[in-house]
């Protein structure tokens, strides 16, 4: 059982639009925010894990 998948991008920004539209369509909660200066990332929380974009 995974408890997270990460997913590298070199566009986050086009990635973020690209999965809050296809989790989206499953009810799933827009991606969250989760920047600093080290590193850049969308988290996506369900009921079952962590789904991550991160550059």
């Amino acid at each position: 059982m995974f408890s997270h998948l990460v997913i590298g991008t070199n566009d986050l920004e086009k990635a973020k639009l690209f999965y809050d539209a296809v989790l989206g369509a499953r009810s799933h909660c827009e991606g969250l925010s989760d920047n600093n200066e080290k590193r850049r990332r969308y988290v996506y929380i369900t009921d079952t894990g962590l789904f991550i974009l991160s550059y």
